[in-house]
Formats: structure tokens, C-alpha cells, sequence
């Protein structure tokens, strides 16, 4: 059917010009391409409710539907445009310190009805329908305005979840469904997967349904694709970033991340650090070798024959970094001499942040990559094993706690006191805060008017040994 939209005919059952079409508003604002009047606000705009706030900009997705396509807004399971069965999906950019372009938030799928969705499988689902053939459209997202009208769109592309993702995104739909099954939707979190997530809706702040074989109400949800698989999917559709996709084998192609991660690395258990380098640099392709290599992450850029410059794009959707990725030595004895630390923090930031916008906590719900070597007894590390950790539920409500509890004695002014390796209570932690300095002119101002030593939240190296590391004993 074709459709006039601002003066302009485009057929809205022909993807390539639905495409063109679309591709029209690239560098340039809805209130540009439409000639909205300066005084219009977009579907879902709401003004403050307190001087120095921010209101409801207005809802992207609904406005670009309404205005520059011409569909009418619904809640249906529909495909957008129902002849193509294309999906419209919009999505905020922002850029960090660096410049560096990232997703601004999850990529919302379509909505969990917990009552029916044990019926599906996993090929024939709502969320696997609305993320093959994807119209996505992304927009600088500013904090200067409060209108959604005049934020500028700077890609247009068609998109769909790739062949190598899917592995990964299956499992991840089936850990969420597992625990639906189970009667535990109430303990579903965003740090049970790595590229799909079941994410609160934020319809109702302490709403609840009715999920099955529990009598216990759960937190409706939706489907999402995280932050961090967007972020990549963003920079890898504007060529912005070296980003290279680990190629897998033909035997590979149907693996989980950390699958392929272990399939990678099972030649080399045994091996010591050196001899690992010298076995992949004689296996590596010349753009792809590490002469120098000194750090995991070289190690495993290699191992996946990634260039040592680029990004791995499955690291990336992962949200995996180089502060969690992660060398452990393990002795003779079982026993880590190190526990595991964050960079360490500022005194004011500390003071100044909550919990749910802190570092801390944004590190916690990306996974951890432990890459373990153990002593055999003749005082050679040799590598044991790859382990992929997420937090689990005890371990994030105790990083809070802890992160909490500095917080309340840095305002005071209090430095002696912050939680040790012994615990809060005396009986043990997951995670305590010590010094993570040079020596002890190594500070920082405090919210006093002072200098205090530096210092980081730490995971507890027992806790590492016991709970982290008994991953392997489990599989």
C-alpha cells in the first residue's frame, strides 16, 4: 500500500522503499524532515514535575511510527509493517568521555506474558519473529532539550540477530524460561544471560503479575537485546570501531560464548603462559599473530585469531572488558594469594553516587572471564581452565551493602573502618575495600577537605577459590 506522508509517497510493502524512504531523515530531526511547529510536543512528553528535573521527552519508537510512517500506534504482536513483516525499532545514542558512541539503553523486543510462553519454542517465539528482519533507526540522544523532536538520526539500516549470535541468544531465552518453568520468575535478573535479557518493564514502579507454577507474583518483563550487544551492533552498522567476529569453525557454528571460549582453549591446558604464545604464534595467520603478547586479553585475541588492534565483537555484545577479564594463579595448595580488584576509587564520586549509579554495580552485571593457572607442584603455572562468572544474586545484594556502607562512612568522614575481608558481621565477605595505592602519598581529596590513601572494593580471594572457581567442579 502506499502511503503520502509530508507531501512524500513511499509503499509500505516493499522493504527496499521503506528503506529509501526511511533513509531520508538520516542527519536530520523529525521537527526538520516534518516541519514541526515549534510549540508541538511528541506522543508521551510530560513537563517536570520539579524545577531542575527531567520530564518524558516524549517516546521515540510511537512518534516515528505516528508521524514520519503513518501507523497508527498499537499494542498488537503485529509486525510494524505487516506486508514486509519488518519490524521498526528506534534507539538512543550517547558517547562516553572518550567519544566513543554506545547504546544509550537496552533495545526493547516485545512483552513476556508468563501464563503462555511455555508454549513456545525458541524458533517459533514472539521475540525470535521481531528480531529477524529489524527497520532499526538510531538518534544522538540530548540531554540539552526536552523534546524528542529535535534529536538528529544518524543511521538508518535493516537488521536482523546473525546466524553466530544465535547460540548464545538461544540459551539465553532458555535460562529465562527455565526459571518460569520452575515457578521462580520472581528471581529472574539481567545478570543470568549475556546478549538477551528479560528486563523489567518500569510500567507501575512495584507492579506485579501472576506467573505459573508459583503462587508468588513476579515483576512483569519484557525481552531485550543489553546495552552492550547494541553498542556493538551501533558501531559495527557506522564502521566506527576495529571490530572483529571470532571466526568460528564449521564444528563451532552452534556454540554458546563460553563454549567457543572453552573450545578455543582446550589445546593449551597444561601449557605455561610462554608456551601457549609460542603454539598459537606458530598456528596464527601473520595478520593475526602476537609476538609480544603479555596480557590475557592478547592471549585470547589470539587464540580466537583476532588482530591484536580490533575489538572481539563477541566480547563487545557481551559487555566483557579488559577490567573483567581476569588472571588468576592458583597455588600449589588451592589457596589465591590476591584477591580480585576494582580500580580504585574517588572519595567525592563515592560520596556524591548511589548505589544503582555506580561503577561498582555497572561492573557487576557484566560477566567476568577468569582465565585460571594452577601449580602443579613444581612451581610452573600451567593454564587449568577459562571460566565465565556472572554475580549471582547473594553476591550482588552484599556488593551493595558494602558499597553502601563506605558510602555513609565517607560522608562521615569515617576511613578506618570500611569492611574487611573478615566481613560486615565478622563471618566472611564477598567483597571488602582496602588499599589500592602506590604507597601512602598515593590519595585522593576527601568530601572533607582532605587526603586520604586510595582505596578499591575487592572480591575476596576465598570466595573466588570456593564459590567462583567451584564453576568447574559443577559443569
Amino acid at each position: 500500500m502506499k502511503k503520502v506522508v509530508r507531501g512524500e509517497t513511499y509503499d509500505d510493502s516493499n522493504v527496499e522503499r521503506i528503506l529509501l524512504y526511511a533513509k531520508t531523515i538520516e542527519g536530520q530531526t523529525l521537527r526538520e524532515v516534518l516541519d514541526i511547529p515549534e510549540d508541538m510536543k511528541p506522543k508521551g512528553y510530560a513537563k517536570p514535575k520539579t524545577a531542575g528535573k527531567q520530564g518524558n521527552k516524549g517516546a521515540m519508537g510511537d512518534n516515528v511510527e505516528k508521524y514520519f510512517f503513518d501507523i497508527e500506534n498499537n499494542n498488537n504482536q503485529a509486525p510494524d509493517f505487516d506486508v514486509t513483516e519488518l519490524e521498526l525499532k528506534t534507539t538512543g545514542l550517547i558517547r562516553n568521555k572518550k567519544g566513543d558512541i554506545r547504546a544509550k539503553e537496552r533495545l526493547s523486543i516485545t512483552n513476556i506474558n508468563y501464563m503462555t510462553i511455555l508454549n513456545e519454542t525458541f524458533e517459533d517465539s514472539h521475540m525470535r519473529d521481531k528480531t529477524k528482519h529489524v527497520l532499526l533507526m538510531a538518534y544522538d540522544y540530548r540531554d540539552d532539550t526536552d523534546n524528542i523532536f529535535d534529536m538528529k538520526f544518524k543511521l538508518v539500516a535493516l537488521w536482523g540477530i546473525p546466524e553466530e549470535d544465535l547460540p548464545q541468544i538461544r540459551e539465553d531465552w532458555e535460562k529465562v524460561i527455565a526459571k518460569i518453568r520452575d515457578g521462580k520468575a520472581h528471581e529472574i535478573s539481567s545478570r543470568d544471560t549475556l546478549y538477551l535479557e528479560a528486563a523489567t518493564t518500569g510500567s507501575g514502579h512495584g507492579a506485579t503479575v501472576q506467573q505459573p507454577n508459583s503462587s508468588v507474583p513476579a515483576k512483569p518483563r519484557r525481552w531485550a537485546l543489553k546495552g552492550s550487544y547494541m553498542t556493538n551492533v551501533v558501531n559495527e552498522l557506522l564502521a566506527k570501531k576495529k571490530v572483529e567476529k571470532i571466526q568460528r569453525d564449521e564444528d563451532e557454528r552452534d556454540l554458546t560464548l563460553e563454549e567457543l571460549i572453552r573450545s578455543r582453549f582446550k589445546d593449551y591446558i597444561g601449557l605455561t603462559a610462554p608456551e601457549i604464545l609460542r603454539k598459537l604464534n606458530n598456528a596464527c595467520s601473520s595478520g593475526a599473530k602476537q609476538a609480544h603478547a603479555t596480557s590475557t586479553m592478547a592471549l585470547l585475541k589470539a587464540a580466537f585469531g583476532v588482530d591484536r588492534d580490533a575489538l572481539v565483537a563477541e566480547f563487545e555484545k557481551a559487555g566483557l572488558r579488559k577490567s573483567t577479564i581476569r588472571t588468576l594463579r592458583v597455588e600449589k595448595s588451592g589457596r589465591i594469594k590476591e584477591s580480585v580488584s576494582f580500580p580504585a576509587f574517588k572519595w567525592e564520586e563515592i560520596a556524591e553516587t548511589p548505589w544503582e549509579d555506580s561503577d561498582l554495580r555497572k561492573t557487576l552485571l557484566s560477566p567476568f572471564l577468569f582465565v585460571v593457572y594452577r601449580d602443579g607442584g613444581d612451581g610452573e603455572y600451567r593454564l587449568d581452565d577459562v571460566v565465565l562468572w556472572t554475580c549471582p544474586d547473594d553476591a550482588f545484594a552484599e556488593a551493595e551493602e558494602v558499597y553502601e556502607d563506605t558510602r555513609r562512612k565517607v560522608r562521615r568522614g569515617v576511613y578506618d573502618q570500611f569492611a574487611p575481608i573478615t566481613g560486615l558481621d565478622g563471618t566472611g565477605s564477598i567483597f571488602h575495600v582496602r588499599p589500592h595505592a602506590r604507597n601512602g602519598a598515593d590519595t585522593y581529596p576527601t568530601p572533607q577537605g582532605g587526603e586520604e590513601m586510595k582505596r578499591s572494593f575487592w572480591i575476596t580471594n576465598h570466595y573466588i577459590v570456593n564459590d567462583i572457581l567451584q564453576k568447574k567442579d559443577s559443569r
